[in-house]
């Protein structure tokens, strides 16, 4: 048996190819992103600034 995880970004297309003597098998994956289960802060908060002024730094979320 085997198992392959797909990377975490989406919209790439993975290949991966086996061989076991003459024998091989290719399997193929498109990762297409689903809606997020969750948005976690990062980082920036508790700023303030000017209006039409960027942020010293910038909002993150994971």
């Amino acid at each position: 048996s085997a198992t392959w995880t797909l990377g975490t970004s989406s919209s790439a297309s993975h290949r991966l190819e086996a061989r076991a003597g003459d024998e091989s098998a290719t399997f193929s994956a498109d990762a297409e992103p689903g809606a997020p289960a969750q948005l976690l802060k990062a980082g920036g908060e508790g700023q303030s600034g000017d209006e039409g002024q960027l942020l010293p730094d910038p909002l993150e979320v994971r």
